[in-house]
């Protein structure tokens, strides 16, 4: 396995929580402070988070960024990888840490996960906040449906052995074409800073949650949006 990468002021934990289940969590800030937990997306580990994590402590959170299971230095069961599961080990997580409630912050699949620990375990979450995630029930209408070929480029990386080397070399030609899609890496971190920050206004402002009923390949003038 790859060693961890060194971050200041973050301590690495390693906790048992089920049979053979062993998941890994970057812990920094004031043991007393009020926790965040921040729950990466597919196909990534803690450490898309990062660079959020000193912010956060330096403003006295207790920062908790696990691995889920079959991610990072997280244990990788040979088994189906359940959301319900997967929600049972964030749960236990902050069971063993004795941190009381968490805020969560989910991003892509990691969202699912943290809405099933919210209804399995509601006295542990204090709140949630999602990041291009989606609903663990989404609606089985026909544009679902019809738009669920979309999702093929995330098979090859959930294939065993497979998975690793595609996306493990920058240089792979698999790996280059998922960066195009987005412009190049730095172009993509900085347009998802732009869109981070328009989101958070225009939610602070409206109130209400925007629901996009199509996915965002298409141009800013296709997308169609419905407010709830």
């Amino acid at each position: 396995m790859v060693s961890l990468p060194a971050l200041e002021g973050v301590e690495h934990r390693f906790i048992d929580v089920a049979d053979e289940v062993t998941i890994h969590v970057a812990d920094a800030g004031p043991a007393d402070g009020p926790a965040v937990m921040l729950v990466h997306g597919f196909p990534q580990n803690w450490w898309q988070w990062h660079s959020l994590i000193d912010p956060l402590a330096a403003d006295g959170y207790r920062v908790l960024c696990p691995d889920l299971r079959g991610a990072g230095w997280s244990s990788a069961p040979r088994s189906l990888y359940r959301k319900d599961e997967m929600a049972d080990d964030l749960a236990a997580v902050v069971d063993r840490l004795d941190v009381g409630k968490v805020k969560v912050v989910a991003h892509d699949w990691g969202g699912p996960v943290a809405f099933i620990m919210m209804l399995r375990h509601p006295a542990k979450v204090d709140g949630f906040f999602g990041l291009n995630t989606l609903a663990p029930w989404p609606s089985r209408d026909l544009a679902t449906i019809s738009n669920m070929w979309r999702l093929w480029y995330q098979i090859p990386i959930a294939l065993p052995v497979i998975g690793p080397r595609v996306i493990g070399d920058p240089k792979a030609r698999y790996f280059r074409m998922l960066v195009s899609w987005v412009g190049g890496v730095f172009a993509a971190r900085r347009r998802l800073l732009v869109l981070c920050r328009a989101d958070a206004r225009a939610w602070a402002r409206r109130r209400r949650v925007a629901v996009v009923p199509h996915l965002p390949d298409q141009g800013d003038a296709e997308l169609a949006t419905r407010c709830v």
